[in-house]
């Protein structure tokens, strides 16, 4: 890979980071949506800005460095808003995403930080080609769209969609379905569709795929592009497809085309919303009913009260557990698949533990010990999606030399412990009775009427 660039996620899709190219400045009129371009970083922005790399994960910034994004468009409600199209003749530009979504800043939230601004330095370009998202996209044989959707769409970004459509993938996952993940709409981000691959989705893809930065973009050229990524979902032959409309449909990312062009295979739809009005506001602009309203709005028994009155519709906070047999029961209704546990009834429940020995040699009993300790935290807390279990030992010292640390995937921020005794049992005793009390902590702040 060629390190003298940031190669940022949107360039994920080329080979960009293997294969050499040059870099020549265009003039302005030259310029277009999704132009692969090189820009030099001038302000870092916020200290807790990252930039999102090719395989999803977060890079820092230091100034000064160059990276390679993709000119797009971001409209978004709660946070910036942003096009390449309003770049001045000073070539100054902002990381409108962290995946390399770049334009100029024409608003922001007084609530985010000060964001990465950069200066152009020239657009890629092979063999006397200018390199585009395009140039990385492979023809799609058009194949009409056939495989059942459960919808998850939004009042507004952050409203909750993407943790609850992880859920639903686990449910189906567990049950021994074949799932693909997608989100049609929105502006470029790797994080969220790789969320769904985390919890057991077989294939994810987004717009990205098709060639877009964004879905800022006319409808025209949305509506074929949207053809191609629903054959490459199709192709998967999926039992269902979990499909995301990024951000809102109220906002201008062409979210009405993308409801209209699956409603026919839509089985089940859940909106996220941030307030019971605005469920009863995209009811009225969309013409569609949701099944299941989680998100803000449910976050209390108040809120799904007021769901539930004022728009008839049934609401469900999915991140909590005891809401997980009402939701299974409407998703098998809906879509006729059993959601009954195959997984969980063939295999141990030692698959959802990884156990790694760290300067240490592994021992069968002190790991049997772990996986019934894991598999009682698995019955009792059944959002659990797995766990991540090192046993350490540390001659240091300052240490009692025998640690365990355990990390447990679920819905909802990370969950963690970790315990130092003068024995690994001691020490995974201690870090499990943690990570109860943690797990505990959470399902009451979630259930605060119990």
């Amino acid at each position: 890979m060629n390190h003298q660039y940031i190669y940022t996620s949107l360039t994920r899709i080329s080979d960009l980071p293997e294969t050499d190219f040059v870099v020549n400045k265009l003039p302005r009129e030259q310029w277009q949506n999704g132009d692969y371009v090189v820009c030099k970083i001038t302000d870092p922005g916020s200290s807790i800005l990252k930039l999102e790399l090719p395989n999803g994960r977060m890079r820092g910034i230091i100034g000064g460095e160059l990276l390679v994004g993709a000119l797009g468009e971001r409209f978004a409600t709660l946070e910036a808003t942003g096009t390449w199209r309003k770049v001045g003749e000073d070539l100054k530009m902002t990381v409108l995403t962290g995946a390399g979504l770049l334009g100029k800043l024409t608003s922001k939230s007084v609530y985010m930080p000060n964001l990465i601004e950069l200066v152009y330095t020239g657009h890629t370009f092979r063999y006397g080609e200018k390199l585009t998202m395009d140039s990385f996209v492979r023809p799609e044989t058009y194949v009409p769209y056939t495989t059942p959707v459960i919808l998850f769409v939004g009042t507004s970004m952050s409203a909750g969609k993407t943790t609850s459509a992880r859920i639903v993938t686990n449910l189906f996952k567990h049950a021994g379905h074949k799932v693909v993940g997608a989100k049609l709409t929105g502006a470029g981000r790797f994080k969220d569709i790789l969320a769904i691959k985390d919890v057991g989705a077989d294939q994810v893809m987004d717009f990205v795929d098709v060639g877009l930065p964004s879905t800022i973009c006319p409808r025209e050229e949305y509506q074929e592009k949207l053809a191609q990524l629903l054959s490459k979902i199709e192709k998967v032959k999926a039992d269902v497809a979990i499909i995301e409309i990024g951000a809102s449909p109220l906002e201008p990312y062409n979210g009405d085309i993308a409801i209209n062009a699956i409603r026919e295979q839509i089985k089940c739809v859940i909106l996220s919303a941030s307030d019971p009005y605005a469920v009863h506001g995209l009811i009225k602009v969309f013409d569609i009913v949701p099944d299941i309203v989680t998100g803000v709005a449910t976050n209390t028994l108040a809120g799904c009260r007021m769901v539930e009155t004022l728009c008839k519709v049934k609401a469900l906070n999915l991140i909590d557990a005891s809401t997980t047999p009402a939701l299974k029961k409407m998703l098998s209704s809906a879509t006729g698949l059993s959601l009954e546990n195959q997984i969980l009834e063939t295999e141990p429940l030692k698959l959802h533990t990884r156990i790694d020995f760290v300067h240490t040699t592994k021992e069968a009993k002190l790991e049997q010990l772990i996986l019934d300790k894991m598999n009682h935290l698995f019955e009792k807390y059944n959002d659990l999606i797995k766990a991540h279990v090192i046993i350490e030992e540390e001659k240091a010292s300052s240490s009692k030399g025998k640690i365990c640390k355990i990390e447990l995937s679920s819905p909802g921020p990370r969950i963690f412990a970790s315990s130092d005794e003068p024995t690994f049992e001691a020490s995974v005793a201690e870090t499990v009775r943690d990570l109860d009390r943690q797990l505990l902590k959470r399902k009451e702040k979630m259930n605060p009427h119990l």
